[in-house]
């Protein structure tokens, strides 16, 4: 059973911001270091300090051969079966590498030389060079460096999809600033059938990595010791040649390459990789440059055109049977919440609910963080130079028309740290005329960018998805912005 399920979400994976995993079985995803580093939300990147913070002090420690404290150090990543991501077969069961004996992982970081070489450093080094590090392992080593990040995601996430909470103990976790361990505390955790479980946000998993020692060996050393036969025109060297006879080009293959190797007694496994790169320091380098994560963000089942329509058209119609007024402002807001996570998605995350501000005095009804690297809102905040580190969000299920005491509402919050664009939402607006010229007024006076959003627009962006999927907001929100910006 998925956890949107459990809890009676009524809401796919499209609209939601973190995985919606079986609560009994695992998911073949992974937290892979690497990828998590090239994201660029807050949480993604407090995530990779911290993994990168927790690797320095075990390289320090391994170092100075203070293999005691190093011990200690790993004796905190243990299996980690709250995530529900990874290999595992039925019910879930982590297999991180406290699985592993920790004395036996530092003695073949050691007997590598790769440490005091220093080839290795970051963890994703390790997989390159270390037996007995693959995805799984590092995917839950990750998890429980992380688990603070996690932990606080997954306390918003069930704020935002009001999800109770249990107080219960965090768990030990990394602390990036004091550089250790903190030692478990109480804090509001996420329990299902007396189990705790952390939500991961689906930005930061991946299907795979291209940062492995295969890529590495396929696509990187086997390509320079292509090049490498064919600079010395060794015995490896074929030609192809013409219906003349004359040489049209010169080849080696990598299968030649391999059984030459062979033949020679080597097998090219980690060790060897190592060997290779001491003399090669360069093929590292740049596929450490290149080994970049091909395709898609995950956001769970394959997009297609059937199912696509049949979410479309659910949610179109969820939306407009929804009645007017204070009542049902809740039903309003869930399907706003699940709406806009599946058009933002990606370049908009991370969503929070009745977020306070001015010591509590205020709310913001909901605030994505705004990570776009294309489209509108990324243009609003690089090229336009408009603060919005978080697209601030209202959600007025009025039958009257908004008007300025909404308008000044999203005004007030507005900063500079947060942001200072807004969207508000509504169900229909009689003179959008008016309001729109008050929205230039407020951009003019103060260069704030807000918009409006009522049930057609959404109906709209909602058939614009079905048609191009992610992105697909693009078009009309720019014109939207464009309205409001110039005169």
């Amino acid at each position: 059973m998925l956890i949107s399920e459990y809890f009676h979400l009524n809401k796919s994976q499209l609209e939601l911001d973190f995985v919606n995993v079986d609560i009994d079985g695992d998911l073949p995803l992974f937290l892979d270091p690497h990828y998590i580093s090239m994201q660029k939300s807050p949480l993604a990147q407090a995530a990779s300090f911290s993994i990168q913070t927790f690797f320095d002090k075990l390289l320090l420690l391994i170092r100075n051969s203070k293999m005691e404290s190093a011990k200690q150090h790993l004796t905190y990543i243990g299996e980690i079966n709250e995530i529900h991501l990874g290999f595992s077969k039925g019910k879930s069961r982590g297999r991180g590498i406290g699985s592993l004996n920790s004395e036996n992982l530092i003695t073949s970081m050691l007997s590598s030389n790769a440490i005091e070489s220093g080839l290795i450093e970051k963890l994703e080094d390790s997989r390159i060079f270390v037996d007995g590090i693959g995805a799984d392992k590092i995917s839950d080593l990750c998890a429980n460096v992380i688990r603070k990040s996690l932990i606080e995601y997954t306390k918003d996430q069930c704020k935002l999809w009001n999800i109770p909470l249990t107080t219960a103990s965090s768990g030990y976790y990394w602390d990036s600033v004091s550089r250790d361990w903190i030692a478990d505390s109480q804090t509001e955790r996420l329990y299902i059938n007396g189990n705790p479980y952390l939500l991961v946000p689906k930005e930061i998993v991946s299907f795979k990595s291209e940062f492995t020692p295969e890529k590495y060996l396929q696509h990187f050393v086997l390509n320079f010791l292509q090049n490498e036969h064919l600079r010395l025109n060794s015995n490896l060297v074929k030609v192809r040649r013409d219906k003349n006879g004359d040489i049209v080009d010169r080849y080696v293959t990598k299968v030649s390459i391999v059984e030459n190797l062979n033949n020679q007694g080597i097998i090219p496994n980690k060790e060897w990789l190592f060997t290779f790169t001491l003399e090669n320091r360069e093929v590292l380098e740049r596929f450490k440059r290149e080994a970049f994560i091909q395709g898609d963000l995950f956001n769970g089942e394959a997009v297609t055109p059937n199912n696509i329509d049949v979410l479309i058209e659910a949610l179109k119609y969820n939306l407009t049977s929804i009645p007017e007024g204070n009542e049902a402002f809740s039903d309003y807001e869930n399907a706003i919440k699940g709406i806009t996570e599946l058009l933002f998605y990606p370049d908009l995350n991370n969503p929070q609910v009745q977020v306070k501000i001015n010591e509590g005095r205020k709310r913001i009804d909901l605030a994505f963080t705004n990570i776009a690297r294309k489209r509108i809102f990324n243009i609003i905040r690089d090229v336009y130079d408009i603060p919005s580190n978080y697209i601030l969000m209202e959600c007025k299920n009025h039958s009257k028309d908004i008007a300025n005491p909404e308008l000044d509402q999203m005004i007030g919050r507005f900063s500079n740290s947060r942001g200072r664009v807004g969207i508000i939402f509504c169900r229909h607006l009689n003179n959008s005329e008016l309001f729109l010229k008050r929205c230039k007024d407020t951009f003019n006076d103060s260069n704030n960018i807000i918009l409006h959003i009522t049930d057609e627009v959404l109906i709209k962006l909602l058939d614009e998805y079905k048609q191009r999927y992610e992105g697909s907001y693009d078009r009309v929100i720019s014109r939207m912005v464009d309205d409001v910006r110039l005169s």
